[in-house]
């Protein structure tokens, strides 16, 4: 997925975290991120979240709630 507008910042609190983000699709960095650990995702980037482990995050966004742009999605929500 991706944002038009919406910028997130992920915080890690406890657990593994893996997250994937590029300019595209078939190219993305994968990193895994841990307690302590945060990221920045501005608009444009994708990104996909993906639990390694029991993980607890926070997230803040700015407000921009129904700005998702899903490019793929294993459990078919409507767009």
């Amino acid at each position: 997925q991706y944002h038009n507008f919406k910028q997130e910042t992920i915080y890690v609190l406890s657990g593994k975290l893996k997250i994937s983000y590029g300019d595209k699709i078939d190219q993305l960095s994968t990193k895994i991120y841990q307690g302590g650990e945060t990221i920045t995702i501005p608009p444009k980037l994708i990104h996909r979240m993906e639990a390694v482990e029991d993980s607890v995050y926070l997230e803040a966004s700015t407000p921009e709630i129904d700005d998702v742009v899903r490019l793929q999605d294993d459990y078919k929500r409507v767009n």
